[in-house]
Protein backbone atom coordinates (compact mmCIF):
# COMPACT_ATOMS: atom_id res chain seq x y z
CA UNK A 1 0.00 0.00 0.00
CA UNK A 2 1.25 3.61 -1.01
CA UNK A 3 0.26 5.40 2.10
CA UNK A 4 1.22 2.47 4.53
CA UNK A 5 4.88 3.43 6.32
CA UNK A 6 7.15 0.75 6.20
CA UNK A 7 8.37 1.16 9.74
CA UNK A 8 7.24 0.07 12.53
CA UNK A 9 7.14 4.01 14.51
CA UNK A 10 4.87 5.27 11.62
CA UNK A 11 2.54 2.03 11.30
CA UNK A 12 1.91 2.34 15.23
CA UNK A 13 2.32 6.04 15.13
CA UNK A 14 -0.96 6.21 12.16
CA UNK A 15 -2.78 3.10 14.15
CA UNK A 16 -2.89 5.24 17.47
CA UNK A 17 -3.72 8.63 15.28
CA UNK A 18 -6.91 6.69 12.87
CA UNK A 19 -8.54 4.98 16.22
CA UNK A 20 -8.33 8.54 17.85
CA UNK A 21 -9.72 9.81 15.05
CA UNK A 22 -12.44 8.36 14.47
CA UNK A 23 -13.78 7.93 18.15
CA UNK A 24 -13.12 12.02 18.10
CA UNK A 25 -15.45 11.99 14.94
CA UNK A 26 -18.26 9.98 16.55
CA UNK A 27 -18.17 11.67 19.60
CA UNK A 28 -18.60 15.01 17.36
CA UNK A 29 -21.33 13.21 15.29
CA UNK A 30 -23.12 12.45 18.70
CA UNK A 31 -22.27 16.00 20.10
CA UNK A 32 -23.60 17.37 16.19
CA UNK A 33 -27.28 15.13 16.89
CA UNK A 34 -27.59 16.62 20.39
CA UNK A 35 -26.58 20.13 20.46
CA UNK A 36 -28.98 19.94 17.41
CA UNK A 37 -31.71 18.64 19.85
CA UNK A 38 -31.13 20.78 22.09
CA UNK A 39 -30.96 24.00 19.65
CA UNK A 40 -34.16 23.07 18.27
CA UNK A 41 -36.00 22.60 22.10
CA UNK A 42 -34.47 25.76 23.45
CA UNK A 43 -35.55 28.32 19.95
CA UNK A 44 -38.81 26.67 20.64
CA UNK A 45 -38.84 27.24 24.68
CA UNK A 46 -37.37 31.06 24.25
CA UNK A 47 -39.65 31.90 21.29
CA UNK A 48 -42.45 30.64 23.14
CA UNK A 49 -41.38 32.81 26.13
CA UNK A 50 -41.29 36.37 23.97
CA UNK A 51 -44.39 35.75 22.77
CA UNK A 52 -46.17 34.91 25.81
CA UNK A 53 -44.55 38.20 27.24
CA UNK A 54 -45.37 40.46 24.40
CA UNK A 55 -49.28 39.50 24.41
CA UNK A 56 -49.12 40.23 28.42
CA UNK A 57 -47.78 43.84 27.50
CA UNK A 58 -50.50 44.14 24.86
CA UNK A 59 -53.20 42.70 27.05
CA UNK A 60 -51.96 45.25 29.82
CA UNK A 61 -51.78 47.88 27.91
CA UNK A 62 -54.55 50.45 26.95
CA UNK A 63 -56.90 49.69 23.77
CA UNK A 64 -55.48 53.02 21.98
CA UNK A 65 -51.89 52.43 23.12
CA UNK A 66 -51.45 48.68 21.73
CA UNK A 67 -50.49 49.51 17.93
CA UNK A 68 -47.69 52.15 19.33
CA UNK A 69 -46.58 48.99 21.86
CA UNK A 70 -46.92 46.92 18.97
CA UNK A 71 -44.48 48.74 16.58
CA UNK A 72 -42.62 48.74 19.48
CA UNK A 73 -42.05 45.36 19.82
CA UNK A 74 -41.85 44.79 16.17
CA UNK A 75 -38.14 43.54 16.17
CA UNK A 76 -36.49 40.96 13.56
CA UNK A 77 -36.58 37.94 13.58
CA UNK A 78 -40.41 38.55 15.72
CA UNK A 79 -42.34 40.93 13.40
CA UNK A 80 -45.49 41.58 15.58
CA UNK A 81 -48.81 43.13 14.06
CA UNK A 82 -52.62 43.68 15.11
CA UNK A 83 -55.51 42.04 13.53
CA UNK A 84 -58.98 42.43 13.89
CA UNK A 85 -60.10 39.20 12.75
CA UNK A 86 -57.38 35.96 12.33
CA UNK A 87 -56.19 35.23 9.25
CA UNK A 88 -56.86 31.86 7.92
CA UNK A 89 -54.23 30.13 6.42
CA UNK A 90 -55.22 26.59 6.64
CA UNK A 91 -55.98 26.04 2.83
CA UNK A 92 -52.41 27.29 2.29
CA UNK A 93 -50.58 24.59 4.75
CA UNK A 94 -51.81 21.92 6.61
CA UNK A 95 -51.30 21.65 10.15
CA UNK A 96 -47.96 19.31 11.59
CA UNK A 97 -46.84 18.21 14.81
CA UNK A 98 -44.67 20.77 15.32
CA UNK A 99 -47.29 23.81 15.33
CA UNK A 100 -49.83 22.19 17.74
CA UNK A 101 -46.13 21.16 20.15
CA UNK A 102 -45.59 24.93 19.80
CA UNK A 103 -49.72 25.63 20.34
CA UNK A 104 -50.23 23.53 23.27
CA UNK A 105 -46.73 25.72 24.63
CA UNK A 106 -48.61 28.87 24.81
CA UNK A 107 -51.65 27.61 26.10
CA UNK A 108 -49.59 26.50 28.77
CA UNK A 109 -48.04 29.82 29.38
CA UNK A 110 -51.47 31.74 28.53
CA UNK A 111 -53.68 29.50 29.49
CA UNK A 112 -55.96 26.72 28.15
CA UNK A 113 -59.43 29.37 27.25
CA UNK A 114 -57.18 31.48 25.25
CA UNK A 115 -57.57 31.20 21.24
CA UNK A 116 -54.68 30.43 19.58
CA UNK A 117 -53.88 29.67 16.51
CA UNK A 118 -50.35 28.43 15.10
CA UNK A 119 -48.84 27.93 11.87
CA UNK A 120 -45.45 26.39 10.87
CA UNK A 121 -45.36 26.64 7.04
CA UNK A 122 -42.25 24.14 5.68
CA UNK A 123 -39.65 25.08 3.47
CA UNK A 124 -41.32 26.48 -0.06
CA UNK A 125 -43.19 29.87 1.31
CA UNK A 126 -45.45 31.52 -1.21
CA UNK A 127 -44.66 34.64 -2.00
CA UNK A 128 -47.01 37.21 -0.11
CA UNK A 129 -47.66 34.88 3.34
CA UNK A 130 -46.67 36.07 6.37
CA UNK A 131 -43.58 34.18 6.68
CA UNK A 132 -41.20 35.13 3.62
CA UNK A 133 -37.30 33.41 3.33
CA UNK A 134 -36.67 37.56 2.17
CA UNK A 135 -36.67 38.18 5.60
CA UNK A 136 -32.66 38.46 6.31
CA UNK A 137 -31.07 35.89 8.79
CA UNK A 138 -29.30 38.73 10.89
CA UNK A 139 -31.13 41.59 11.29
CA UNK A 140 -28.72 44.74 12.24
CA UNK A 141 -31.53 45.12 14.80
CA UNK A 142 -30.75 41.99 16.30
CA UNK A 143 -28.98 41.96 20.00
CA UNK A 144 -25.06 42.09 20.32
CA UNK A 145 -25.12 39.02 22.31
CA UNK A 146 -27.29 37.20 20.23
CA UNK A 147 -25.23 38.19 16.91
CA UNK A 148 -21.84 37.38 18.31
CA UNK A 149 -23.28 33.74 19.36
CA UNK A 150 -24.87 33.36 16.00
CA UNK A 151 -21.37 34.65 14.37
CA UNK A 152 -19.37 32.05 16.07
CA UNK A 153 -21.24 29.31 14.98
CA UNK A 154 -20.74 29.80 11.79
CA UNK A 155 -19.81 26.22 10.61
CA UNK A 156 -20.78 23.19 9.12
CA UNK A 157 -24.83 23.87 8.18
CA UNK A 158 -27.31 21.98 8.52
CA UNK A 159 -31.23 22.88 6.74
CA UNK A 160 -33.87 22.69 8.96
CA UNK A 161 -37.02 21.20 7.31
CA UNK A 162 -39.47 24.27 8.91
CA UNK A 163 -39.58 28.19 6.97
CA UNK A 164 -40.80 30.01 10.35
CA UNK A 165 -43.39 30.36 12.74
CA UNK A 166 -47.06 31.91 12.44
CA UNK A 167 -48.81 32.46 15.53
CA UNK A 168 -52.38 34.35 16.22
CA UNK A 169 -53.16 35.01 19.71
CA UNK A 170 -56.77 36.91 20.70
CA UNK A 171 -56.11 39.88 23.46
CA UNK A 172 -58.31 40.55 25.64
CA UNK A 173 -60.91 42.96 23.58
CA UNK A 174 -61.30 41.04 20.63
CA UNK A 175 -58.38 41.72 18.75
CA UNK A 176 -55.57 39.69 18.16
CA UNK A 177 -52.12 39.40 17.53
CA UNK A 178 -50.15 38.31 14.72
CA UNK A 179 -46.42 37.09 15.72
CA UNK A 180 -44.31 35.86 12.65
CA UNK A 181 -40.93 34.29 13.23
CA UNK A 182 -38.38 33.52 10.44
CA UNK A 183 -36.21 30.68 11.41
CA UNK A 184 -32.76 30.86 10.30
CA UNK A 185 -32.29 28.48 6.51
CA UNK A 186 -29.84 26.70 8.51
CA UNK A 187 -28.89 25.73 11.89
CA UNK A 188 -25.16 25.42 12.35
CA UNK A 189 -23.62 22.02 14.82
CA UNK A 190 -19.84 22.28 13.74
CA UNK A 191 -18.61 25.86 15.80
CA UNK A 192 -15.51 26.57 15.14
CA UNK A 193 -14.51 26.12 19.45
CA UNK A 194 -15.21 22.75 18.43
CA UNK A 195 -13.64 22.21 15.57
CA UNK A 196 -10.55 24.12 17.14
CA UNK A 197 -10.70 21.83 20.12
CA UNK A 198 -10.67 18.88 18.38
CA UNK A 199 -8.04 19.58 15.76
CA UNK A 200 -5.35 20.71 19.55
CA UNK A 201 -6.91 17.77 20.78
CA UNK A 202 -5.64 15.42 17.53
CA UNK A 203 -2.06 17.11 17.21
CA UNK A 204 -1.71 17.13 21.25
CA UNK A 205 -2.36 13.19 21.25
CA UNK A 206 -0.65 12.66 17.78
CA UNK A 207 2.60 14.24 19.17
CA UNK A 208 2.82 12.63 22.76
CA UNK A 209 1.64 9.02 20.39
CA UNK A 210 5.06 9.48 18.35
CA UNK A 211 6.75 10.41 21.15
CA UNK A 212 5.80 7.25 22.89
CA UNK A 213 5.87 4.98 19.91
CA UNK A 214 9.31 6.52 19.44
CA UNK A 215 10.51 5.63 22.59
CA UNK A 216 9.07 2.14 22.56
CA UNK A 217 10.47 1.64 19.21
CA UNK A 218 14.18 2.79 19.77
CA UNK A 219 15.24 -0.36 21.28
CA UNK A 220 14.40 -2.51 18.73
CA UNK A 221 16.31 0.49 16.20
CA UNK A 222 19.35 -0.12 18.27
CA UNK A 223 19.17 -3.93 18.24
CA UNK A 224 19.36 -3.73 14.25
CA UNK A 225 22.24 -0.89 14.19
CA UNK A 226 23.84 -3.34 16.38
CA UNK A 227 23.03 -6.17 14.31
CA UNK A 228 24.55 -4.45 11.14
CA UNK A 229 27.73 -3.29 12.83
CA UNK A 230 27.96 -6.80 14.08
CA UNK A 231 28.06 -8.25 10.59
CA UNK A 232 31.08 -5.63 10.49
CA UNK A 233 33.01 -6.18 13.42
CA UNK A 234 32.36 -9.52 15.41
CA UNK A 235 34.13 -7.64 18.53
CA UNK A 236 31.65 -4.41 18.48
CA UNK A 237 31.18 -3.27 22.36
CA UNK A 238 28.06 -5.06 23.74
CA UNK A 239 24.71 -3.86 23.99
CA UNK A 240 23.72 -1.72 27.24
CA UNK A 241 20.96 -4.11 29.17
CA UNK A 242 18.97 -0.84 30.62
CA UNK A 243 15.63 0.01 29.97
CA UNK A 244 12.24 -2.21 30.59
CA UNK A 245 12.49 -6.32 30.94
CA UNK A 246 11.88 -7.36 27.35
CA UNK A 247 14.84 -4.94 25.82
CA UNK A 248 17.17 -5.92 28.80
CA UNK A 249 16.48 -9.90 27.88
CA UNK A 250 17.06 -8.89 24.17
CA UNK A 251 20.11 -6.93 24.85
CA UNK A 252 21.29 -9.74 26.75
CA UNK A 253 20.45 -12.28 24.22
CA UNK A 254 22.08 -10.68 21.60
CA UNK A 255 25.02 -10.08 23.74
CA UNK A 256 25.39 -13.54 24.16
CA UNK A 257 24.84 -14.66 20.57
CA UNK A 258 27.95 -12.16 19.57
CA UNK A 259 30.32 -13.40 22.27
CA UNK A 260 29.54 -17.12 21.32
CA UNK A 261 30.01 -16.05 17.17
CA UNK A 262 33.41 -14.46 18.25
CA UNK A 263 34.20 -17.92 20.25
CA UNK A 264 33.18 -20.08 17.37
CA UNK A 265 35.35 -18.00 15.08
CA UNK A 266 38.17 -17.86 17.29
CA UNK A 267 38.33 -21.47 17.74
CA UNK A 268 37.74 -21.77 13.90
CA UNK A 269 40.70 -20.00 12.86
CA UNK A 270 42.85 -21.57 15.55
CA UNK A 271 42.12 -24.91 14.81
CA UNK A 272 42.28 -24.31 11.48
CA UNK A 273 45.74 -22.06 11.69
CA UNK A 274 47.60 -24.69 13.83
CA UNK A 275 46.56 -27.78 11.65
CA UNK A 276 47.88 -25.54 8.57
CA UNK A 277 51.34 -24.80 10.02
CA UNK A 278 51.77 -28.58 11.17
CA UNK A 279 51.59 -29.66 7.97
CA UNK A 280 54.93 -27.85 7.27
CA UNK A 281 56.90 -29.94 9.24
CA UNK A 282 56.05 -33.36 7.48
CA UNK A 283 55.81 -30.62 4.09
CA UNK A 284 59.59 -30.50 5.18
CA UNK A 285 60.41 -34.08 6.11
CA UNK A 286 59.23 -35.52 2.76
CA UNK A 287 61.21 -32.85 0.53
CA UNK A 288 64.34 -34.00 2.52
CA UNK A 289 63.54 -37.47 1.70
CA UNK A 290 62.66 -37.14 -1.81
CA UNK A 291 65.95 -35.89 -2.39
CA UNK A 292 67.41 -39.75 -2.01
CA UNK A 293 64.89 -40.64 -4.89
CA UNK A 294 67.33 -41.87 -7.85
CA UNK A 295 64.91 -41.81 -10.49
CA UNK A 296 64.41 -38.68 -12.30
CA UNK A 297 60.94 -38.82 -13.17
CA UNK A 298 59.44 -40.63 -9.87
CA UNK A 299 61.38 -37.30 -7.89
CA UNK A 300 59.81 -34.91 -10.46
CA UNK A 301 55.94 -36.38 -9.69
CA UNK A 302 57.08 -36.10 -6.19
CA UNK A 303 58.16 -32.77 -6.20
CA UNK A 304 55.08 -31.80 -7.99
CA UNK A 305 53.13 -32.93 -5.29
CA UNK A 306 54.86 -31.81 -2.68
CA UNK A 307 54.75 -28.14 -4.07
CA UNK A 308 50.79 -28.43 -4.92
CA UNK A 309 50.27 -29.84 -1.13
CA UNK A 310 53.25 -26.44 0.66
CA UNK A 311 51.07 -24.17 -1.76
CA UNK A 312 47.64 -25.29 -0.70
CA UNK A 313 49.21 -24.97 3.29
CA UNK A 314 50.42 -21.67 2.77
CA UNK A 315 46.78 -20.66 0.85
CA UNK A 316 44.82 -21.92 4.02
CA UNK A 317 47.11 -19.67 6.48
CA UNK A 318 46.69 -16.82 4.52
CA UNK A 319 42.57 -17.69 4.07
CA UNK A 320 42.66 -17.39 7.68
CA UNK A 321 44.94 -14.28 8.20
CA UNK A 322 42.53 -12.33 5.54
CA UNK A 323 39.30 -13.25 7.98
CA UNK A 324 41.18 -12.54 11.34
CA UNK A 325 39.03 -9.68 12.80
CA UNK A 326 41.53 -8.69 15.37
CA UNK A 327 43.18 -5.29 13.34
CA UNK A 328 41.96 -2.34 14.11
CA UNK A 329 40.14 -0.08 12.02
CA UNK A 330 41.57 3.15 10.99
CA UNK A 331 41.57 5.90 8.48
CA UNK A 332 43.19 4.92 5.01
CA UNK A 333 44.42 6.82 2.09
CA UNK A 334 42.79 4.62 -0.62
CA UNK A 335 44.34 6.96 -3.68
CA UNK A 336 47.97 5.97 -1.61
CA UNK A 337 47.20 2.11 -1.40
CA UNK A 338 46.15 1.23 -5.11
CA UNK A 339 49.26 4.19 -5.96
CA UNK A 340 51.75 1.66 -4.46
CA UNK A 341 50.50 -1.79 -5.50
CA UNK A 342 50.07 -0.54 -8.92
CA UNK A 343 53.90 0.31 -8.75
CA UNK A 344 54.68 -2.71 -7.17
CA UNK A 345 52.88 -4.76 -10.01
CA UNK A 346 54.54 -2.18 -12.53
CA UNK A 347 58.33 -2.58 -11.15
CA UNK A 348 57.64 -6.64 -12.08
CA UNK A 349 57.04 -5.46 -15.47
CA UNK A 350 53.44 -5.82 -15.35
CA UNK A 351 50.80 -2.99 -16.65
CA UNK A 352 48.48 -1.57 -14.37
CA UNK A 353 46.40 1.42 -14.75
CA UNK A 354 44.36 3.38 -12.06
CA UNK A 355 41.74 5.94 -13.11
CA UNK A 356 39.66 7.87 -10.60
CA UNK A 357 40.26 8.65 -6.82
CA UNK A 358 38.83 9.02 -3.40
CA UNK A 359 37.08 11.83 -1.86
CA UNK A 360 38.35 10.93 1.93
CA UNK A 361 39.89 8.16 3.95
CA UNK A 362 37.79 5.23 4.34
CA UNK A 363 37.55 4.30 7.46
CA UNK A 364 38.91 0.34 7.44
CA UNK A 365 41.36 -2.10 8.10
CA UNK A 366 44.30 -1.17 6.41
CA UNK A 367 46.28 -4.89 5.83
CA UNK A 368 43.09 -6.95 5.17
CA UNK A 369 41.87 -4.10 2.51
CA UNK A 370 45.44 -4.29 0.80
CA UNK A 371 45.39 -7.96 0.45
CA UNK A 372 42.03 -8.21 -1.05
CA UNK A 373 43.03 -5.39 -3.57
CA UNK A 374 46.22 -7.11 -4.24
CA UNK A 375 44.18 -10.34 -4.73
CA UNK A 376 42.05 -8.78 -7.39
CA UNK A 377 45.10 -6.99 -9.29
CA UNK A 378 47.10 -10.47 -8.75
CA UNK A 379 43.96 -12.43 -10.50
CA UNK A 380 43.96 -9.69 -13.50
CA UNK A 381 47.29 -10.38 -13.96
CA UNK A 382 48.04 -13.73 -13.76
CA UNK A 383 45.23 -14.05 -16.45
CA UNK A 384 45.00 -11.21 -18.38
CA UNK A 385 48.85 -9.91 -18.57
CA UNK A 386 47.22 -6.76 -17.46
CA UNK A 387 44.50 -5.00 -15.33
CA UNK A 388 42.33 -1.61 -15.00
CA UNK A 389 41.63 0.06 -11.79
CA UNK A 390 39.19 2.39 -11.33
CA UNK A 391 37.89 4.17 -7.63
CA UNK A 392 33.97 5.21 -7.36
CA UNK A 393 33.67 7.35 -4.60
CA UNK A 394 30.65 8.67 -3.26
CA UNK A 395 28.69 10.12 0.66
CA UNK A 396 27.27 6.61 1.19
CA UNK A 397 29.94 4.09 -0.44
CA UNK A 398 33.23 3.37 -2.20
CA UNK A 399 34.09 0.96 -4.76
CA UNK A 400 36.90 -0.17 -6.20
CA UNK A 401 36.28 -1.78 -10.03
CA UNK A 402 39.54 -4.12 -11.37
CA UNK A 403 38.93 -4.68 -14.72
CA UNK A 404 41.07 -7.35 -17.08
CA UNK A 405 41.11 -8.07 -21.06
CA UNK A 406 41.17 -11.95 -19.74
CA UNK A 407 38.85 -14.92 -21.34
CA UNK A 408 36.73 -14.18 -18.35
CA UNK A 409 34.46 -17.01 -16.36
CA UNK A 410 31.07 -18.42 -17.46
CA UNK A 411 28.18 -16.88 -16.12
CA UNK A 412 26.96 -20.28 -14.31
CA UNK A 413 30.09 -20.30 -12.18
CA UNK A 414 30.54 -16.32 -11.13
CA UNK A 415 29.49 -17.28 -7.76
CA UNK A 416 30.89 -20.52 -7.07
CA UNK A 417 34.41 -19.32 -7.99
CA UNK A 418 33.93 -17.58 -4.32
CA UNK A 419 34.13 -21.20 -2.87
CA UNK A 420 37.15 -22.30 -1.34
CA UNK A 421 39.59 -24.38 -2.98
CA UNK A 422 37.06 -23.74 -6.45
CA UNK A 423 39.34 -23.31 -9.49
CA UNK A 424 37.50 -22.71 -12.83
CA UNK A 425 38.68 -25.49 -15.63
CA UNK A 426 39.71 -23.98 -18.95
CA UNK A 427 42.49 -21.01 -18.34
CA UNK A 428 42.01 -20.60 -14.82
CA UNK A 429 43.45 -23.87 -13.69
CA UNK A 430 46.42 -25.26 -11.24
CA UNK A 431 48.91 -24.54 -14.14
CA UNK A 432 48.68 -20.52 -14.19
CA UNK A 433 48.95 -20.87 -10.12
CA UNK A 434 46.56 -20.06 -7.44
CA UNK A 435 44.85 -22.77 -4.94
CA UNK A 436 41.13 -21.51 -5.26
CA UNK A 437 41.21 -19.16 -2.16
CA UNK A 438 41.85 -15.76 -3.36
CA UNK A 439 38.15 -14.59 -4.07
CA UNK A 440 37.27 -16.28 -0.76
CA UNK A 441 39.30 -14.22 0.52
CA UNK A 442 38.60 -11.05 -0.82
CA UNK A 443 34.89 -11.43 -0.22
CA UNK A 444 35.24 -12.69 3.22
CA UNK A 445 37.44 -9.06 3.55
CA UNK A 446 34.74 -7.39 2.09
CA UNK A 447 31.85 -8.45 4.10
CA UNK A 448 33.60 -8.29 7.20
CA UNK A 449 33.63 -4.64 6.43
CA UNK A 450 29.83 -4.58 5.53
CA UNK A 451 30.44 -4.78 1.73
CA UNK A 452 31.10 -7.55 -1.00
CA UNK A 453 32.52 -8.39 -3.99
CA UNK A 454 30.74 -9.05 -6.98
CA UNK A 455 32.06 -10.57 -10.42
CA UNK A 456 30.65 -9.67 -13.79
CA UNK A 457 31.85 -10.39 -17.58
CA UNK A 458 32.36 -7.28 -19.54
CA UNK A 459 30.78 -7.10 -22.49
CA UNK A 460 33.98 -6.45 -24.81
CA UNK A 461 35.56 -9.71 -23.20
CA UNK A 462 37.62 -10.03 -19.64
CA UNK A 463 36.32 -9.85 -16.28
CA UNK A 464 35.24 -6.87 -14.17
CA UNK A 465 35.81 -7.51 -10.10
CA UNK A 466 33.83 -4.79 -7.99
CA UNK A 467 34.87 -4.07 -4.32
CA UNK A 468 31.58 -2.28 -2.79
CA UNK A 469 33.28 -1.00 0.46
CA UNK A 470 29.99 1.02 2.39
CA UNK A 471 30.74 4.79 4.02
Amino acid sequence: MRFWPRSLKGRLTLLLFSVLLVAQLFSAAMHYRDRLQILKEASGYNLAQRITGMVVVLDQSPPDRRETFARAMDVPPLHVALLDQPKNFSGEHPESTRASLFQRLLRFSLGQDRNIMVLMPEKSVPKGSPVDSSVPRLPASMPERMRRMMESHMGRPMSIPVAGLVAQVQLTGGKWALFTYQFPDELVVWPLDLLMGLLVLLLAVWLVSYIAVRWLISPLSTLAQAAEELGKDIGHAPLSTNGPLEVRQAALAFNTMQQRLARFLDERIRIFTAISHDLKTPLTRMRLRIEQIDDRKLYQSFEHDLADMQAMVQSSLDFMRGIDLQEEPRPIDIDALTGSLAEDAQEAGDRVRVLGSATRPYPGRPLALKRAIRNLLGNAIRYAGSAEVEIRDSDTELRILVRDDGPGIPAELLEKVFEPFFRVDGSRNSATGGTGLGLSITRSIARAQGGDLVLRNRPQGGLEAELILPR
